[in-house]
């Protein structure tokens, strides 16, 4: 799959959530089709550091140069994530449809 420069830079802070432990990550939606007029940068973050932090305050936990970037970063536990994808929930449509990984093991959620 054809990766963006700005994705390609990007993936360099991935280091910084090594605190967070990440099963997952992975970049999806407009930015891949389109990098020069997307809005933002959507990213799928899965970690069972999240366990019990309200969904709301998950952002907070993130390293503060992501909130120098315009990044819609959607954070879930493992098992929140799977109930979503045993639903087959069209949130995980759009992923499945255009995604790039830049951590973790993607066969062990799709």
């Amino acid at each position: 799959m054809y990766m963006p420069t700005e994705l390609m830079n990007f993936s360099s802070l991935i280091g910084e959530l090594n605190k967070l432990k990440p099963d997952l990550v992975v970049a999806f939606g407009s930015y891949l089709q389109d990098p020069y007029n997307a809005r933002d940068l959507d990213i799928l973050l899965i970690s069972d550091v999240f366990e019990g932090v309200y969904y709301q305050h998950r952002r907070l936990l993130l390293p503060s140069k992501f909130n120098m970037l315009t990044i819609d970063a959607y954070c879930f536990t493992s098992e929140e994530f799977r109930s979503l994808f045993v639903a087959d929930h069209p949130f995980i449509k759009a992923i499945k449809k255009n995604h790039v990984v830049l951590a973790g093991d993607f066969n062990g959620y799709f």
